[in-house]
């Protein structure tokens, strides 16, 4: 089962939020965005598109925004790459919680393969990075080292 940190998130204002997906919201989701989370490849393409990330991470907690008298631009003003990152994951969680009791160890396990890729993909990123120790395909050579052979 997912940490309580993971289903909640805090953005750069300090405010707590925890994405909560229920029946209207995934009503609301699919008319402003266009997202069906009920459609598996649908709900992956919010991954890649920041604008339809934010619509699902917005009426996820519209509620509770306006419980708190916060407007949609203040609650975007608050979301930096770090805290949009937790957001997206407590989105997931909220999405998993949606789905009936009997799918979600399917679900979460899905989400946990899929967490699993992205730090596997992180890392091999990061040895082609410079500093790191390993060569980077697009570096220059060092302006005083040799080329290559003359």
């Amino acid at each position: 089962m997912a940490t309580e940190e993971k289903r909640a998130f805090t953005d750069t204002a300090g405010r707590e939020w925890r994405p909560v997906v229920t029946l209207p919201v995934a009503r609301e989701i699919q008319r402003q965005a266009g997202i069906n989370l009920l459609d598996a490849d649908a709900l992956l393409r919010t991954g890649e598109n920041l604008n339809l990330q934010i619509e699902c991470l917005w009426q996820s907690v519209a509620a509770a925004a306006k419980a708190r008298d916060v407007k949609r631009e203040d609650f975007e003003a608050a979301l930096d790459a770090d805290v949009l990152e937790a957001a997206s994951d407590a989105f997931m969680f909220a999405v998993v919680d949606f789905f009936p009791a009997a799918k979600r160890p399917l679900l979460r396990r899905v989400l946990a393969e899929a967490a699993k890729q992205q730090q596997e993909a992180a890392a091999r990123m990061e040895k082609l990075l410079p500093g790191t120790g390993q060569p980077s395909p697009t570096s220059a050579p060092e302006p005083d080292s040799p080329a290559g052979p003359t």
